[in-house]
């Protein structure tokens, strides 16, 4: 009886300890957000332990001080010994997080502490958060449509044509989020290969329509994209304009050359896409062009 009791009272004391740890993990994140620097440091101050504690949780404390901006903050927890170029429990370090949010002096201030311009993500600790592994700040700055942080981190040598573990290039993550056009054109000009396809086989060009990026969709058929890609199911870039409804980006695949009677997996022609989500509009639009490519592939 007394072993029992006795294991009893330590895990009653364990169960009361992790509490406290997760309450205080909690608050010292809270208090990061709620944006005072002198409140954080008062939280340390008294418990400084919650930081070794904190640097485990999903969000880490200067992932969340670069998340909001504040650099008095920042500068709290390096001097605490924060590691600025730790990975939190989302994957991501401080320069993600800042170039995501587009703090540009809070980028150059951790390039400056030596964080590794192209550091890559890494896999989130919960299933809840959105994986991004593999990908570096200029994927975050991308997707987010930050233009003054990617060239903050071109002018620090960031590698424009790193490519994540899902095979998404910065171009991807601008047409699957941010939808960017000044974004995507600078990296166009930096040469970034308009065709590159993902792990699903997806270009650029797919991502932008299945999006309805108008747009950045226009700006990279200029550009060259190819409308005669593949993707998942065999879609073309003109079955996905067609299932979206875009009548002005069908027109414009097409005059780039895209076929009307491409088939998918299903043998669905962009025409019957089109009718099938009951788009009449793009629908006359791709019959009429059916049409005269009859004529065209008879002669030939």
């Amino acid at each position: 009886m007394y072993l029992v009791a006795a294991a009893v009272v330590v895990l009653v004391g364990l169960s009361l300890l992790i509490h406290r740890v997760l309450r205080s993990r909690r608050n010292l994140v809270s208090t990061i957000r709620q944006g005072s620097a002198a409140r954080v440091e008062a939280l340390l101050r008294r418990r400084p332990q919650v930081l070794a504690v904190a640097r485990e949780s999903v969000r880490g404390p200067l992932q969340a001080a670069a998340a909001v901006g504040n650099h008095d903050i920042v500068e709290v927890l390096l001097t605490r010994g924060v590691d600025p170029a730790g990975i939190d429990g989302w994957g991501q370090s401080a320069l993600h997080v800042a170039a995501l949010h587009g703090h540009t002096e809070l980028v150059r201030r951790f390039l400056e502490l030596g964080v590794d311009v192209n550091l890559r993500a890494g896999r989130p600790t919960s299933d809840k958060v959105p994986s991004r592994s593999g990908a570096t700040s200029v994927h975050f700055a991308c997707g987010a449509g930050q233009l003054a942080a990617l060239e903050v981190l071109l002018e620090k040598g960031a590698a424009w044509d790193a490519v994540d573990e899902r095979g998404l290039t910065a171009l991807h993550e601008v047409a699957a989020r941010s939808g960017s056009v000044e974004v995507a054109r600078r990296l166009l000009e930096l040469g970034c290969a308009v065709d590159a396809v993902d792990c699903l086989g997806q270009t650029p060009l797919m991502l932008a329509l299945t999006y309805k990026r108008n747009a950045l969709a226009s700006l990279l058929v200029s550009h060259g994209a190819s409308p005669h890609a593949r993707g998942p199911l065999e879609f073309t870039p003109l079955h996905l304009a067609a299932l979206r409804g875009l009548e002005d980006l069908v027109s414009g695949l097409l005059a780039a050359g895209a076929d009307p009677q491409a088939r998918n997996d299903l043998e669905h022609t962009p025409l019957d896409v089109a009718r099938a989500e009951g788009h009449t509009s793009v629908a006359a639009l791709l019959e009429a062009a059916m049409g005269a490519a009859r004529p065209r592939a008879t002669e030939a």
